[in-house]
């Protein structure tokens, strides 16, 4: 079976529960008489992006839970707190706390996914394709992030959040420099070459590019459109092939240089050549790997003069250019899940809120309005992940020039990180035993510091990772079959 997730569309109408999502009226009365129609009904939520609850400062998804009951004031949201560890100030670990959670049956209704593969095999999570097929606005989502927590044609969580990555650059600096600064249709010949031009690695100097570890990532899908992260092609990874050679030799010659690469400079070399502080925070960097989550921060700096109105700007990832000069531009993202508890009661409401705090328009403007109200909030850090013109205006507005970034978003062509969705690929690549001495993320380190050469252990490491998946996803295959498919 082809890993490759698909979704079964449906022209079906929107049940009236879910159309309510789509609604636009939320006065009182309109309130009152939805009130008046549903029974009460009460469901939890965890998520770990709360903060604490007696927190001074607001919590926007607090605000919006909030929010949530006001809109459908016949159902009461229950935030379950997420422990401390014994003795300390730390949250309980993720997976532990909705373990145990799951042991004594008392799962979240509704709670955000980091590792979805692994809820399945539990049964932790509901298929929700029948709710799914009846809602219209997720169906007019990218077909990239509809496909991502879909097995078999079941759909086992919602997206909440995209995140873009890629490199931010600082046009300010590229100015200053007498350089231009990249966009997102710059080639990665011309990126490299303008950074090299503008860079300049020495005592009160400024700082090249920084972050091209996720080179090895996505490299080899630019060469073919048919790979994805990692080379994983649906079915199998493919470290042997000639695409990951090439991706390998592009990120050594990189790393290699340490006239404009920041990655391949010594802490000491670095105080030497910048000073004390943080490079990227002085505005001492041409260009650095990023996810938008961080841009609100960004551009929270910028608006109050922290950062004393450096104009910064998103490329996402430079675009290839193929042999026949064509160019190719893929934009990678990462994405974060709502689930919804295989043992809850109330999956209609549930799904509501997942919405509301994920995907839905409607939330998502209610999210806008109040990243720009409430006194203390940053600015809103994702991306409406619907197509909608109206949203993406007003989300934009509060990135004023950042131009490039914009038609990375308004692609709608992605490559999802796999991290939270894909099978074994937590395994495959970080924590799954490659020989006697590493780790797949040791051995991959290896790589990427030059004291291993991939020529060396390409075979053996295609067999390695693959063997891996397979035994992940044979566990994940039976999960399926055992609690889905009855």
């Amino acid at each position: 079976m082809k890993y490759t997730n698909k979704i079964l569309l449906s022209t079906a109408c929107v049940v009236s529960l879910l159309t309510g999502c789509n609604s636009n009226n939320n006065d009182s009365s309109q309130n009152q008489q939805t009130s008046e129609t549903h029974n009460p009904v009460t469901i939890s939520y965890a998520a770990w992006n709360l903060g604490a609850k007696d927190a001074e400062t607001p919590n926007l998804d607090r605000l919006m839970i909030e929010e949530f009951q006001k809109k459908y004031p016949w159902i009461t949201v229950n935030v379950v707190e997420r422990p401390k560890v014994p003795g300390t100030e730390d949250d309980q670990n993720w997976n532990e706390f909705l373990s145990a959670r799951a042991a004594i049956n008392k799962l979240p209704d509704v709670f955000l996914a980091d590792t979805i593969p692994t809820y399945v095999t539990n049964n932790w999570c509901r298929d929700i394709s029948d709710l799914v097929s009846k809602d219209s606005e997720y169906q007019s989502l990218s077909a990239d992030v509809k496909s991502a927590a879909v097995y078999d044609n079941m759909t086992m969580a919602l997206p909440t959040a995209i995140y873009y990555h890629g490199y931010v650059v600082n046009k300010t600096l590229f100015n200053r420099q007498n350089g231009n600064a990249p966009k997102s249709s710059t080639t990665w010949t011309d990126f490299i070459n303008e950074i090299k031009s503008c860079s300049s690695h020495s005592k009160n100097g400024v700082a090249g590019l920084g972050g091209i570890e996720h080179i090895i990532h996505y490299y080899a899908s630019l060469i073919n459109p048919n790979l994805q992260w990692f080379t994983f092609d649906g079915e199998k990874f493919n470290l042997d092939g000639q695409e990951f050679t090439d991706a390998m030799n592009f990120y050594l010659s990189i790393y290699n240089d340490k006239t404009y690469c920041y990655d391949s400079l010594t802490p000491e070399q670095v105080t030497e050549y910048f000073g004390e502080g943080n490079v990227w925070d002085d505005g001492n960097i041409l260009a650095k790997w990023s996810a938008s989550y961080e841009l609100g921060t960004y551009q929270t700096n910028i608006s109050n003069g922290t950062w004393d109105n450096r104009q910064l700007d998103f490329i996402g990832i430079p675009a290839y250019e193929n042999k026949d000069g064509t160019k190719t531009k893929r934009t990678m993202a990462s994405m974060d899940f709502n689930a919804i508890s295989s043992s809850t009661s109330h999956p209609e409401e549930a799904y509501l809120l997942a919405k509301w705090m994920g995907f839905g328009s409607e939330g998502y403007a209610k999210r806008l309005e109040l990243s720009k109200t409430v006194e203390g909030l940053s600015v809103i850090n994702f991306a409406p992940l619907v197509p909608n013109e109206e949203l993406m205006d007003e989300f934009f507005s509060l990135y004023p020039g950042w131009v490039e970034y914009r038609k990375v978003v308004e692609s709608q062509s992605f490559i999802i990180e796999p991290l939270k969705y894909q099978v074994g690929y937590n395994e495959c690549r970080y924590k799954g035993v490659y020989d006697s001495e590493d780790t797949m993320y040791t051995i991959i380190a290896k790589l990427l510091n030059g004291t291993v050469a991939l020529a060396d252990i390409k075979t053996e490491l295609n067999r390695k990772i693959n063997e891996i998946y397979q035994t992940s996803y044979t566990s994940f295959e039976k999960a399926l079959n055992d609690f889905y498919k009855k």
